[in-house]
This record gives structure tokens, sequence and C-alpha cells, in this order.
């Protein structure tokens, strides 16, 4: 019995985000927003440092509110699984409502993120916005420590082995 089956006979997985990689954002935006500083105060600032020291401070908070214990993760269980983003946890989705993932990759940076089509969801602006950028309704909004290739085997092995147990 391998590692997977082991937790799958517990019932519950929950995956956090990886801290490492968090914390690598976090300081490549602290090393831009310092350096934009120090362009604005060096010469006669330009829009474009501004904008930069903005955007780059925006994202340190980000990442550093996405280290925080609880911030982010994603529990998969016989049910279905849910996850939790900026401390805010969507509902469970039930394996019966999802077709399957698989990665796809997010114009123009190639990003991969772990999608699936969910039958049972109302179509709004944004799964229209999404079935059109990457050609499924929804997508998990990180990979959870794991390569988005290993994260959509993992979840499509949860949902064939507990929709076949029903």
């Amino acid at each position: 019995m391998n590692k997977t089956q082991d937790v799958m006979e517990s019932r519950t997985l929950v995956l956090r985000s990886s801290k490492r990689r968090l914390a690598l954002y976090l300081l490549v935006c602290v090393a831009f927003v310092t350096f934009s500083v120090l362009q604005v105060t060096r010469h006669q600032a330009h829009v474009i440092d501004w904008v930069c020291a903005v955007f780059f401070a925006v994202g340190a908070t980000v990442f550093t509110v996405q280290i925080l214990p609880g911030a982010s993760y994603l529990t998969i269980s016989s049910d279905g699984f849910y996850f939790c983003s900026f401390f805010r946890r969507k509902p469970l989705i039930r394996w019966e409502e999802v077709a399957g993932f698989r990665v796809v990759r997010v114009p123009p940076s190639g990003h991969g993120l772990v999608a699936f089509e969910r039958h049972m969801a109302e179509e709004g602006r944004v799964r229209r916005i999404n079935r059109f950028l990457v050609g499924a309704t929804d997508c998990l909004p990180d990979s959870y420590g794991l390569r988005p290739e290993e994260l959509a085997e993992l979840l499509n092995e949860w949902r064939l082995r507990t929709t076949q147990d029903a």
C-alpha cells in the first residue's frame, strides 16, 4: 500500500502552500520595493518608480499574509475538497460535481494551474472568463507545495476512488 492509499484510508488530507516559495516571492518583492524607493529618493521621481514601488509593496503584503498559518490550504476528503485563500474558506466541492482535473497554462506567463470543470456551478461572469482563458470553469489558486501535474493526478485519484466506492 503506497502513501496515497494510506492517506485515502484516513479519509482526509490537508495540503498547505509552500512557505519556501512564498518566502522567496516575498523577498523578491521587498527587493523591488527597496530598489524603487531608492530610485525615487536618488533622482526626480518618475511615475514608473512609484508604480513599481506600490505594485511590489502590494505583492509583499499578499505574500506576507499567505505565509501566516491557516491562510492558505487545500483539504481533500472522501466527500470532496475545499480550499482556503487569504483566510477565506470556500464551500465543499463534491467529487460528483467535478468532471476531472488537468493542468492548464495561463497566458502569457505559461504558469501552470490545476483546472476543473464544475457541472453544478452557476455559470457566472467569472466562470465564463475562466472558460475563455483556460478552457475550464474553475482553477485552484495554488498547487500547495506540489507541482501542478502532481496535484492534478492526486485529485483525479481521490475523485476516481471515492466515486467508485460509492
